[in-house]
C-alpha cells in the first residue's frame, strides 16, 4: 500500500552491464513493450481478443553516448546472445516530504540485431543505438518481481502467475 502513497521522481542514475561486465553508466534505454498475439471475434464488428500465452517479438533499444569497449560490448560482433543487467536508481516523493531512493533492475538475454552506425560531430558526444531482439526479460522494483517472460522457455509471469502454468492445469 505504501507505494500508492509514494510519488515516482527522477531517475537518478542507472549502469548496464554485459555478461556482467560493466559497460556503460547513464545510458538511455527502453525495454521491450510486452504485446500478445491477437485472434478476432466476430461480435457486432470485429473484436481483437488477446492469447496470453502467444506474444510479438519483444524488441528494445539501447543509446549510449562515446564510442568505446563498452559500446562494442553492447553491440557486440558476431551477432550472439548476451545477458544484460540493467540498474537504475529512482528518487521516491513519500507522502512527508521525505526522498528514499528506490533500486530497480531489469534482466535481458537479447541478441543484437544490428551493430550501430557511428555518429560523429565536432564538438558533439557521439550518441549510439543499439537495437537488440529480446528472448527473456525480468523487471524488479524495490526487491519485488513485476514480470519475467521467457520466450524460449515458455514463462510469461505477472504478480507470481505464469500463464503457462494455468494452461498446464486444463491440459
Amino acid at each position: 500500500m505504501a507505494d500508492l502513497l509514494t510519488k515516482n521522481g527522477p531517475v537518478v542514475a542507472d549502469t548496464v552491464r554485459v555478461d556482467g561486465i560493466l559497460a556503460g553508466r547513464d545510458v538511455t534505454f527502453t525495454l521491450p513493450e510486452i504485446t500478445p498475439q491477437t485472434f478476432d471475434l466476430v461480435a457486432s464488428g470485429t473484436y481483437s481478443m488477446p492469447i496470453a500465452a502467444l506474444l510479438e517479438n519483444m524488441e528494445m533499444t539501447i543509446n549510449k553516448i562515446g564510442v568505446d569497449l563498452g559500446l562494442r560490448s553492447m553491440a557486440g560482433v558476431g551477432m550472439r546472445t548476451k545477458t544484460y543487467q540493467f540498474n537504475w536508481v529512482q528518487e521516491d516523493v513519500l507522502l512527508t516530504g521525505d526522498i528514499v531512493p528506490k533500486g530497480c533492475k531489469a534482466f535481458v538475454r537479447a541478441m543484437p540485431n544490428k551493430f550501430p552506425g557511428i555518429s560523429v560531430a565536432p564538438g558533439e558526444g557521439s550518441d549510439n543505438e543499439i537495437g537488440l531482439t529480446v528472448s527473456r526479460l525480468q523487471i524488479f522494483v524495490a526487491g519485488i518481481e513485476y514480470c519475467c517472460i521467457d520466450k524460449l522457455n515458455h514463462i510469461v509471469r505477472f504478480d507470481s502467475l505464469n500463464v503457462y502454468d494455468a494452461i498446464e492445469l486444463l491440459l
